[in-house]
């Protein structure tokens, strides 16, 4: 679980694959990213646009935009935040 940094949205990840982003202001569910494994980390970028998300198993990170759900790449590499959210767990 994580917060983006408008400090309104609450990020988490499940077992069920599912990446989902709350609004607590309002206890809405904004959007719900789909993947095909277990969630085990996610973290936001320090602007808030982009998500890490790495499931089980992966030895990989999937990106997905906070805003609209796309994809835009996976990395293979760890960057400080995304480090951070696996030292998390």
């Amino acid at each position: 679980m994580t917060w983006l940094p408008d400090g309104r949205t609450v990020v988490h990840g499940g077992f069920d694959g599912h990446v989902t982003l709350w609004d607590v202001k309002t206890g809405r569910l904004v959007r719900t990213l789909r993947f095909s494994d277990t969630v085990q980390n996610v973290a936001a970028s320090p602007d808030g646009r982009l998500l890490a998300v790495q499931t089980q198993g992966a030895r990989s990170s999937d990106y997905a935009s906070s805003s609209s759900g796309s994809r835009p790449a996976t990395y293979s590499r760890l960057t400080p935040w995304q480090t951070a959210a696996a030292r998390s767990s």
